[in-house]
């Protein structure tokens, strides 16, 4: 958790100087930055604080449920001093919770908003030096709930895992600007705890992160947690639906309705769902729909198991580390959890988990025993109960991830956490030592921040905060005057971390071989094997292949081993994971369609910008060339139509369309955008002949999703692209002179035909092979283009259907009267 404290202290040690005289302002790629000194008490040094600086886009509208965009730039100095909105969740818990675990002396009173993708940045670094520190990006704790609907949910039609995405956008915005806040953007390190740590598990493995971070810190959270993560998001993307009053026939009638539903709206709809608020004694699985992080092939190409036993991923030093009682306290209170005073009421409480965590329930007496050892004392029953929960949902799947990374060789580091901060609760049981959140208090100085810490702890802090900046700036915890921490090899040796801090081996050693050997002999139902077979399997797997390496048969062996994560008794035929194509100006995502009776998939691009928005002083004027982007643009839903009469443009749609089911419109002035369609397997070097539609509709109306490219890209195995162009007043408004000249929306087909010739060999089209094609106005469109110098060379084959430039009505020479 980032507890707004970001290196104030872990680097308040590194230099000295005298205090600035004035505020310090930043340069950023998109503007300027207003922050402020803060100076801790006993350091001369202040530390710059910019507070909000944005990194992306405002997630509202069409970019609800989409990938975050590039932050628009400004030309004035913002001010950033002052903490932004957290992201949307419920007010009254969000509150409670950052008042009980804040690092602060003083409580803050805190907003809430959609519009909530701001970073905050501490540094100690003389801004007028050219000197680079380690730079450490904090990942939030609990963003699964504090994102809730509105950053996880997944139709079909789209990705999801737009909060992920959000993260890697602000690794991208650091590597990027940190230097001009004299950070190193080649010495970043990101950490979280909880769903932060959980975050970080799931950069280490994407390939969407990689050099964007140099070494990473999951505290109490990997991505094997139970429930974090799913395969199958559909149930719960329903159920979302349902509850907000949507319809659910397809994913793009859902994502619609909920676009429209206002940020209350949508936060009823998790009270609702209790995705903040969970129940022990209440909920069970199927009335608790989770909307987690999702198997999207782009953000995680694969299962994270199958990632982890192949050794492809970001393979950077790595400290993982968990809580010696991890369910102590903190996370039952939340989830008002019962006490069980005997092991009858203790069997159906975990009974009632059993789906969470992919068992069966007649695991659950052999599990009981195994932790009371036998005793019928209510209280080591209660504890029993609570360390299978600690250990499952935590314990087990670190040491699980941790394995899996040291045997790619990787620098990796383990802990255990166990103390009691003066700091928690005054209704925490003084027993509880090392509860789920605890190790954050020290690693963010909460001894130094805040008065009534004892000089045992206030060292503990400083000690903790020691390592964790050491392995920021070097990969490696250890330093002078620290206890040893042993690396995390073949020995499993690791770091107790408390009043007494002392290496030790076999974190859960035992645990582990317990759970791996009971799940082994009693998989669960197909329903519920999912969250718990992902890390099985990939144990398991290990254990099978690790001394079989040159065995012929032990590759069949893995693959077996592996499809049991899918849920089937069989290996698991994967499907192509979804395209990623390089344009000029960035990377776009798109996805595979296949039509019935062909083999082969068609690569389906939809919404790729193809020009600058044309909006403002972009307004009747020629289309500007698109931002170039430095993530992955999500291109897997239909762009809006140029703005026309809403009603008759879906009635004409409809009439028109060649697919098989209507969708509903969206329109916009923000509308360059272009659809491909293409059949060319894209890992090869062959080029397709290419065919332009340009659409219809009295130059008032129409859009490229009208006409669905995908038959006769597959029958004819060409590459189609559906343009669209600006219409009516805001396409051909002119004033006769330099004013307007007008023509904009045949200068947006020119843009175009000009991305085309830039970029379609990469989508497997040849560039040298171009038809242009339309329709009515479009035919006309087509027409115009055939007899205007400004199209010279950019296309090779033309083809007008219903329209030429002499239609009537379509070309005036004085378009004076109208303008006026």
């Amino acid at each position: 958790m980032c507890l707004q404290a970001l290196f104030l202290v872990l680097q308040a040690i590194c230099m000295v100087w005298g205090h600035p005289s004035s505020p310090p302002v930043v340069n950023t790629v998109h503007g300027k930055v207003l922050g402020r000194y803060i100076s801790l008490e006993g350091f001369s040094q202040p530390v710059a604080v910019f507070l909000g600086v944005p990194f992306a886009k405002p997630p509202l509208g069409s970019l609800r449920f989409a990938p975050p965009q590039p932050a628009e730039p400004w030309s004035f100095v913002k001010n950033a001093t002052s903490y932004p909105p957290m992201c949307s969740q419920d007010a009254v818990r969000g509150q409670k919770i950052n008042d009980l675990i804040t690092n602060r002396k003083e409580k803050i009173h805190l907003e809430f908003s959609e519009d909530c993708l701001y970073l905050n940045i501490y540094t100690p670094a003389n801004l007028t030096r050219s000197s680079r520190l380690p730079a450490a990006r904090c990942m939030i704790r609990k963003a699964r709930t504090v994102s809730g609907t509105k950053s996880f949910l997944l139709p079909q039609k789209i990705q999801g895992n737009w909060g992920h995405l959000d993260q890697v956008a602000a690794l991208h915005w650091v590597q990027d600007n940190i230097a001009y806040f004299g950070g190193d953007p080649g010495s970043v390190t990101i950490f979280g705890e909880s769903a932060g740590g959980f975050s970080v598990s799931v950069l280490v493995l994407s390939p969407l992160a990689k050099n964007l971070f140099h070494r990473a810190i999951s505290e109490s959270g990997v991505i094997f947690v139970p429930s974090l993560f799913t395969k199958n998001p559909r149930t719960a993307t329903e159920k979302v639906a349902v509850t907000a009053g949507c319809k659910t026939t397809t994913s793009a009638v859902i994502v619609h309705c909920l676009r429209q539903k206002t940020e209350d709206e949508l936060l009823e709809v998790m009270q609702k769902m209790n995705l903040s608020n969970f129940n022990a004694l209440l909920n069970t699985k199927e009335d608790h729909a989770f909307v987690p992080t999702v198997l999207d092939g782009v953000l995680l190409p694969k299962a994270p198991e199958e990632i982890l036993a192949e050794k492809n991923f970001n393979t950077v030093p790595y400290i993982v580390g968990i809580n010696k009682q991890e369910f102590g306290w903190l996370l039952p209170t939340m989830m008002r959890f019962p006490q069980p005073d005997d092991k009858k009421m203790a069997i159906a409480l975990l009974q009632k988990f059993a789906p969470y965590f992919g068992m069966n329930e007649d695991v659950v007496p052999v599990a009981i025993e195994k932790y009371v050892r036998g005793s019928n004392e209510p209280l080591k029953i209660r504890d029993g109960v609570l360390d299978i929960l600690g250990d499952l949902t935590f314990g087990i799947p670190s040491v699980i991830v941790s394995r899996g990374h040291r045997d790619t060789g990787a620098s990796t580091y383990m802990y255990e956490f166990q103390y009691h901060p003066s700091f928690s609760s005054h209704m925490r049981p003084k027993n509880v030592v090392g509860d789920h959140g605890d190790e954050v208090y020290s690693v963010f100085g909460a001894p130094i921040l805040r008065d009534g810490a004892s000089e045992e702890e206030t060292n503990l802090s400083k000690m903790m905060m020691k390592f964790w900046a050491n392995f920021a700036r070097n990969g490696n915890p250890n330093g002078e005057g620290l206890p040893h921490w042993p690396e995390y090899d073949q020995k499993e040796g690791y770091l107790q971390i408390g009043a007494t801090t002392q290496q030790t081996q076999r974190l859960k050693g035992e645990e582990v071989a317990f759970w791996t050997e009971i799940l082994a002999k009693k998989h669960p139902k197909p329903e519920h094997n999912e969250l718990s077979n992902k890390y099985l399997c990939f144990e398991l797997a290990i254990k099978e292949t690790r001394d079989s390496l040159h065995n012929p048969n032990a590759r069949d062996v893995f693959q077996v081993l592996k499809s049991a994560s899918y849920g089937k008794g069989s290996i698991v035929r994967h499907t192509p994971s979804p395209p990623v194509v390089d344009t000029v100006h960035g990377k776009v995502l798109g996805k595979y369609v296949s039509l019935e009776g062909f083999a082969q998939p068609v690569a389906v691009f939809l919404g790729v910008p193809f020009a600058k928005p044309p909006l403002g002083s972009l307004r009747f004027a020629p289309p500007q060339p698109p931002e170039p982007w430095n993530f992955v643009k999500n291109a897997t839903s239909y762009p809006p139509m140029c703005s026309q009469d809403p009603v008759t443009g879906q009635i004409v749609n409809d009439l028109l369309t060649n697919r098989k089911e209507n969708i509903p419109l969206q329109f916009s002035e923000d509308c360059l955008y272009l659809n491909i369609y293409t059949p060319s397997d894209l890992t090869r070097s062959d080029r397709l002949p290419v065919m332009v539609w340009i659409h219809g509709g009295g130059l008032v109306l129409g859009g490229a999703s009208t006409y669905d490219g995908l038959a006769l890209s597959t029958h004819e195995n060409v590459v189609v692209v559906a343009i669209q162009y600006r219409l009516g007043i805001w396409g051909f408004f002119s004033t006769g002179d330099e004013h307007s000249w007008g023509n904009w929306g045949h200068l947006d087909q020119v843009a175009a035909l000009s991305w085309v010739q830039d970029n379609i060999a990469n989508f497997g089209g040849d560039p040298g092979s171009v038809t242009i094609f339309g329709e009515s106005a479009g035919g006309e469109s087509v027409s115009v283009l055939v007899l205007s110098p400004l199209a010279k060379n950019l296309f090779h084959r033309a083809i007008s259907e219903s329209g030429v430039a002499l239609t009537a009505g379509l070309v005036k020479k004085n378009t004076r009267p109208l303008a006026e």
